[in-house]
């Protein structure tokens, strides 16, 4: 399902499909209303897979950035995108599906094809891909108020804005706040006391 298809089907009081429940560590993940700089499976406990924490950690980045339009009326939905979709928006349409609105927002997911499918969407996550690939769709423009999200070597230094990294399985946060800054939004400080702070090397315009 693309953007535009997820906001034609959203109805008022929508909480996603009936898919199965994350385990309840995964939501737990997070203390005193702050992210944890990172996350795991606690020992002895069959976790989730590297996806599906990686889908609650961006579930839980809305709630640490103010956009542009964060003055809307209170049911109109926060659009999370999935470039391509894939394997991940499943993950992330099941968490999503448990989760509750961020500030009186809806929080839902779509697939995205291209710039073209933007219209609508907060945030977008970006799959692994090559840095000159990445690179490429963060210079195409027309991202201005979304937040870039990716999982790619070196994604917030070429423009990127959160970085997801694995590094002992845990999931670790790399942020660049001047890319947020010029997209127009206002990550909390909360968040990027908790990340590592990165500064793009090229700096692309939104």
């Amino acid at each position: 399902m693309n953007i535009a298809e997820t906001n034609q089907q959203l109805q008022p009081g929508w909480r996603g499909r009936g898919l199965a429940r994350l385990a309840v560590w995964l939501l737990l993940v997070w203390c005193g209303g702050v992210v944890a700089p990172a996350v795991a499976a606690p020992r002895g406990v069959s976790g989730p897979t590297e996806g599906q924490l990686k889908a609650a950690v961006v579930y839980h980045l809305t709630k640490f950035v103010d956009w542009p339009d964060s003055g809307g009326p209170t049911n109109a939905p926060l659009v999370v995108g999935v470039w391509g979709g894939g394997d991940f928006l499943p993950l992330l349409e099941s968490t999503l599906s448990q989760a509750k609105p961020v500030r009186g927002h809806p929080v839902v997911a779509g697939r995205v094809n291209g710039p073209a499918e933007l219209k609508g969407c907060h945030l977008l996550f970006i799959p692994t891909l090559a840095e000159s690939r990445a690179r490429a769709i963060l210079q195409s423009g027309g991202y201005h108020g979304i937040l870039m999200v990716g999982q790619s070597d070196r994604f917030c230094e070429v423009g990127g804005m959160v970085n997801l990294r694995m590094v002992d399985h845990l999931v670790r946060l790399e942020i660049n706040p001047q890319a947020a800054e010029r997209a127009g939004l206002k990550i909390s400080s909360k968040l990027l006391r908790q990340a590592t702070i990165v500064g793009a090397k090229d700096p692309v315009k939104p």
